[in-house]
């Protein structure tokens, strides 16, 4: 550090710098802290300096002044403070101190699954996994989305292809192959997958649970397996997995409410069957069947004016299918379905 004696003046002073910490990320605050001692308390300001530009000045309050910053650009800094001279008391400047910004790397999203993670019924550019990148992109530096799900997959097509291309030629590979490349460089997956493998039990107003049961078995075998090459691939990546909402207690609303109890039921003990895969693999559950309510058959809700149960009425408000026979979620569901994800991400993926 050094000391400069003015011409007239008595005192001489001594200029000393801290810093909060000496490496930091882009956008992470550092706070400097200066001290300035002298034979009595000197009075007056510090500039604050990133190499010859100043930053920032601060009054001294009983011989210190701290300064905060956070527009550091990447890579090494040397600060120092500068006293300038104040009554008696002559200028100074403290040795400098290096801090360092590193550029974070980029990490990607991985999303898997079918048409409702592909943003089917939602806007253009919209769609819960987007909505789930755009929220976590506040959160995580650098985050990336590589969406890869399907329309119209099944757990049996996601292992052995079809409906979609891939140069690795199935969505599993395809999500294999970019774990590989990625060692360390995949922040989370999220997956859905399964409503299309028993939606067929489900037609015309006909609930056939013994085809429900029988789907709900081989999407059990099939769900094990594509999370087993996940994990294989990704090690300890984070998996956050979803239950379904039930679409066909929009069935309710044409009048036909022993097929939406039906459903609901059927619904419900798929859903057990797929968050304990997704359990046993150690991968988080969304639950997305809670989040929309499913089992609430109060008479709270309302759907062209006509009392419903309030699971009804949430999939008319949520959903397409009691408007257009579409069981995609619209917007409002989508963004239903990213939060009920994001907690759970933000539990596992530390920002």
């Amino acid at each position: 550090m050094s000391t400069v004696l003015l011409a007239g003046c008595s005192q001489r002073t001594t200029t000393t710098l801290s810093s909060s910490t000496a490496t930091v990320t882009p956008g992470q605050a550092v706070t400097l802290t200066a001290g300035v001692s002298a034979g009595s308390v000197p009075a007056g300001s510090v500039s604050f300096r990133d190499g010859t530009t100043t930053m920032g000045s601060v009054s001294l309050s009983g011989g210190t002044a701290s300064f905060t910053t956070t527009t550091l650009s990447v890579g090494p800094h040397q600060l120092s403070a500068v006293y300038g001279a104040q009554g008696v008391w002559g200028t100074s400047t403290s040795d400098p101190v290096t801090v360092t910004v590193q550029a974070v790397a980029a990490r990607s999203y991985l999303a898997l699954g079918d048409s409702l993670a592909a943003g089917t019924g939602a806007s253009a550019g919209k769609g819960y996994v987007a909505d789930i990148l755009a929220y976590e992109q506040g959160r995580l530096s650098n985050l990336l989305g590589k969406n890869i799900s399907c329309g119209g997959a099944t757990t049996g097509s996601m292992l052995t292809g079809g409906g979609c291309s891939y140069a690795e030629g199935t969505q599993v590979a395809a999500a294999v192959a970019f774990l590989r490349a990625n060692p360390g460089g995949v922040a989370f997956i999220t997956i859905d997958i399964g409503a299309n493998d028993v939606s067929g039990c489900f037609l015309g107003g006909v609930i056939d649970t013994v085809c429900a049961q029988a789907k709900i078995a081989t999407a059990q075998t099939n769900l094990t397996n594509i999370l087993s090459q996940l994990r294989a691939a990704g090690g300890a990546v984070p998996i956050v997995g979803m239950s379904y909402y039930d679409p066909f207690l929009a069935y309710w609303v044409g009048g036909n409410q022993t097929a939406a109890q039906q459903s609901q039921q059927a619904s419900a003990a798929g859903n057990a069957v797929i968050a304990g895969v997704y359990s046993a693999a150690g991968a988080q559950v969304a639950d997305v069947e809670g989040a929309f309510d499913s089992a609430n058959y109060a008479l709270t809700g309302s759907y062209n004016a006509q009392v419903v149960p309030q699971n009804v009425a949430n999939i008319c408000a949520w959903t397409r299918m009691c408007t257009n026979s579409d069981i995609h979620a619209n917007d409002v569901g989508h963004q239903r379905i990213a939060s009920t994800f994001q907690p759970l991400i933000d539990a596992v993926v530390p920002s």
